[in-house]
């Protein structure tokens, strides 16, 4: 078996495979292993994945009134150091349960003390966080409420660094900062109006059937 094979088995559902290959090609095998149980000794989940869906929030206001009720701090510092985690593999300077403590704990919490995969990550964001969402207080209107919940979505139109989606709720454009290579007919997720990923079938199935039946989402108390 292969370095990269092996790599690639010992982490599944834990670091994206284009990460490992970036890794490997700038350590060698031996070092982008060792940073990779580092990384994954320090936060015990995929961050990668998880940062994804999670980085648009330092645009929304919603968010940022929650993690300041929460008592969250996040920095433009922080930011720049997640993006460059997500898109060069660089070590995350924080725990990433400082950056984000609700949703961590909640998700490790799901994994019952286990590593927290990409797959429990996707079903949190695009499934169960809807329903934390409507229960949150502070979106000022409709659209706030809609941004702040993350969909399943299908790649229409492609211009610039613009996408045209189609989400179970309708038409939607979203910027292609962290998803740069999107093409028309991915199956992806969007969160705060960014792409955030392409979406294994299953998963993406499922969220886009769950959302569908939902239909739009609803305030639980009055704008």
């Amino acid at each position: 078996m292969s370095s990269l094979n092996k790599l690639k088995k010992k982490f599944k559902g834990l670091v994206p495979e284009e990460i490992i290959e970036k890794k490997i090609r700038e350590l060698g095998p031996e070092d982008a292993e060792k940073f990779f149980d580092k990384e994954l000794e320090r936060h015990n989940m995929n961050t990668w994945v998880f940062l994804k869906y999670a980085i648009p929030s330092f645009e929304s206001y919603a968010c940022s009134m929650a993690a300041n009720i929460r008592g969250e701090k996040r920095s433009k510092e922080d930011l720049e150091n997640a993006i460059k985690h997500v898109t060069k593999g660089e070590p995350l300077e924080k725990p990433i349960e400082k950056l984000f403590p609700f949703a961590v704990n909640t998700l490790r919490a799901l994994a019952m003390g286990k590593p927290v995969t990409d797959k429990k990550i996707r079903e949190y964001f695009l499934i169960y966080h809807r329903g934390i969402v409507e229960e949150n207080p502070v979106h000022k209107t409709e659209e706030d409420l809609i941004n702040d919940i993350a969909w399943p979505a299908v790649v229409k139109e492609v211009k610039d660094k613009i996408a045209k989606v189609e989400t179970p709720i309708g038409e939607m454009e979203v910027k292609l900062d962290l998803l740069p290579d999107a093409k028309v007919g991915d199956k992806i997720s969007v969160h705060y109006g960014y792409a955030c990923e392409r979406v294994p079938e299953s998963i993406w199935k499922k969220a886009f059937e769950h959302h569908k039946k939902l239909g739009r989402p609803k305030k639980r108390r009055p704008f």
